[in-house]
C-alpha cells in the first residue's frame, strides 16, 4: 500500500488510523476530568446572599444594628433594615454582609437604582 509517497504495510496503516482516532477520546477524557474538577470546586465554595443561608455573618455577634437589621429583613420591614444597615456600614464601610443586605432591601422596596450601588 502506498500512503504519503511511502509504501506501508496494512498493519502500519491500521496502527496510524487507530492512533488518530484515540486522540479525540483522550482529549475528551481530559476535558471531562477538568470539568468535573471545576464543578466540584464550585460546589464546595461557600455562598452567602441575602435571603439565603444565614449561618454565617461577619457582624452578627458584635453589632446590635446588624442583628436588628437582619431581623427587620426577616420581618420584611425593609425600610427599617436599611436604617440599621446604614449604621453598620457607617462604622464598617467594607462589611460585605451589610452592603449585601442594603442592596437587597432597596431592591425589595423597588428602588432598583439604589440597589445597584451596593
Amino acid at each position: 500500500m502506498l500512503a504519503y509517497g511511502v509504501e506501508t504495510t496494512e498493519a502500519q496503516t491500521m496502527k496510524r488510523t487507530l492512533a488518530l482516532t484515540e486522540l479525540p477520546a483522550k482529549a475528551l477524557g481530559l476535558t471531562l476530568a477538568a470539568l468535573i474538577l471545576i464543578a466540584g470546586l464550585l460546589a464546595s465554595a461557600p455562598v452567602n446572599a441575602a435571603g439565603g443561608d444565614d449561618s454565617w455573618s461577619a457582624g452578627k455577634e458584635g453589632n446590635p444594628d446588624f442583628v436588628a437589621g437582619e431581623a427587620a429583613i426577616k420581618a420584611q420591614d425593609y425600610a427599617q433594615a436599611i436604617a440599621h444597615m446604614n449604621k453598620v456600614v457607617a462604622k464598617e464601610p467594607r462589611n460585605a454582609d451589610a452592603l449585601n443586605y442594603l442592596g437587597y432591601s432597596h431592591r425589595k422596596l423597588g428602588d432598583f437604582e439604589a440597589s445597584k450601588t451596593f
